[in-house]
């Protein structure tokens, strides 16, 4: 059973690293057409296959001394979307460029870099960028290490030194709706970090103060923003305080 992290007492949401699982596919998935119906059935059971997976911990400092370094639902959620096969083959991931925005502890960005990310950009203010580097440093591999970096952003400044390589194929942040100013800003930076086909998705607890403004400015960007259905969410994770919303570009847009 989840308990959310709200619920649990001080010591164990700040002082006792946080830990979770991850499945990592261990050889070559199927297509997902090829199976689709049953694994459809096994996925939403609470279960996929396993037999071609391996389990491993990610561990993560949390701490009082900076804004954001510890983790939040909505963080949790996020990254355990993306365990779902049938819309995120973990083959994929091999070619897809990572941003994530107000980063915090980094689960997401970690989290998607271990799936086998092509290269992952955790970024927060730079109170945050020592407790991502020690986190970095705790899960990712010496052999990994070149696909993963921590950079310090502020939304709404210059982002030249993020796209130096290139924009981002998948942008992701948790929990980080919490006021309409900061959710504007959010949101005009998007663009500058994106191409026509990046997807975006933002999840949120039960502070969401920004959410209004933030969908309002992506659509007045250009974007797309709906809900992504509680039934592709991981089944452990579908709570009613979670959201979380994608944003894309509309096919055929001259936006960009």
């Amino acid at each position: 059973m989840w308990v959310r992290q709200e619920y649990k007492p001080e010591k164990a949401r700040f002082q006792k690293p946080f830990e979770i699982d991850i499945e990592l596919a261990t050889q070559k998935q199927v297509h997902r057409e090829e199976e689709q119906e049953e694994q459809d059935a096994e996925y939403y059971n609470g279960k996929q296959k396993s037999e071609n997976k391996s389990t491993r911990k990610i561990k993560l400092e949390q701490s009082y001394a900076a804004l954001g370094t510890t983790v939040w639902d909505g963080s949790i959620a996020l990254a355990k979307m993306f365990d779902n096969q049938m819309i995120f083959p973990q083959e994929d991931f091999k070619n897809y460029r990572v941003l994530e925005l107000g980063a915090g502890c980094g689960l997401v960005g970690i989290y998607l870099c271990l799936l086998g990310a092509k290269r992952t950009v955790i970024t927060d203010q730079q109170c945050c960028i020592p407790t991502l580097n020690k986190n970095i440093e705790l899960n990712i591999a010496k052999d990994m290490a070149s696909r993963i970096k921590a950079e310090e952003y502020s939304w709404g400044n210059g982002v030249d030194h993020l796209t130096k390589n290139g924009v981002f194929d998948l942008v992701v942040a948790a929990e980080v709706l919490y006021s309409e100013e900061d959710s504007i800003k959010l949101a005009k930076s998007i663009p500058r970090l994106t191409h026509q086909k990046s997807l975006v998705f933002v999840s949120m607890g039960r502070n969401r103060g920004g959410e209004s403004a933030f969908v309002r400015t992506m659509k007045n960007e250009g974007f797309e923003v709906q809900e992504v259905a509680k039934e592709h969410l991981h089944p452990k994770y579908q709570d009613s305080i979670i959201k979380v919303l994608k944003a894309y570009l509309p096919q055929g847009s001259q936006t960009r």
